[in-house]
């Protein structure tokens, strides 16, 4: 005898077969897996010991959508990353910020890009690498004025920043600046005393 439910299965009695019961159960996962169908068949008899057949009918594959990209201002983080990386390599090669970031035709403005940067937890570090020059006139005593400057370049050091004691007296920071060998992209802090500091 033949019995078809969407499938196919021969088997053969010596009784009259009755379908008696005939269920779907559906098998499925949350966002993504295998949904299965199954059906299962009881077959009955007066003479045959009762019999159940499972079979799969079905097998679809179930795929969650894609999620979209999370948008900062119009961005997507991955293009507020390209961003930043850019942003880096301008104040690498220049010693200062740039005026904005560009997307195409879109020029965001470098006190916007940086707020954005903070929302995502990111923020340009490309000027750590400066080096800073400090020079000081006469303003108390040697040791006193070297001190002073001991101690602002201990607290730029703190920040990771690389910060040298040129030297103490007056014109000191021109021969600094007159000497040809600081990098350009140095920064000179020079501390005034006397008339000098108005």
């Amino acid at each position: 005898m033949r019995i078809c439910t969407g499938f196919e299965y021969e088997f053969s009695s010596a009784a009259t077969v009755n379908q008696t019961n005939s269920t779907v159960n559906p098998v499925s996962t949350r966002n993504t897996g295998n949904l299965i169908v199954t059906s299962t068949i009881k077959a009955n008899s007066s003479t045959a010991t009762p019999t159940t057949v499972k079979a799969v009918t079905k097998t679809t594959t179930v795929k969650a959508a894609a999620k979209p990209a999370p948008v900062v201002d119009g961005l997507t983080l991955a293009q507020v990353k390209d961003g930043l990386s850019r942003a880096q390599s301008f104040t690498l090669v220049n010693g200062r910020l740039p005026t904005y970031v560009s997307y195409g035709s879109k020029n965001i403005p470098i006190a916007q890009f940086e707020q954005i940067l903070t929302s995502e937890g990111l923020k340009i570090v490309g000027n750590l690498n400066r080096p800073i020059y400090i020079t000081s006139d006469n303003i108390n005593n040697p040791t006193v004025d070297n001190a002073r400057i001991n101690s602002i370049i201990a607290g730029l050091k703190a920040l990771g920043l690389k910060a040298y004691n040129m030297g103490i007296g007056p014109n000191t920071h021109d021969k600094v600046l007159t000497s040809g060998k600081l990098p350009s992209n140095a920064v000179v802090i020079d501390i005034y005393g006397g008339a000098d500091a108005e």
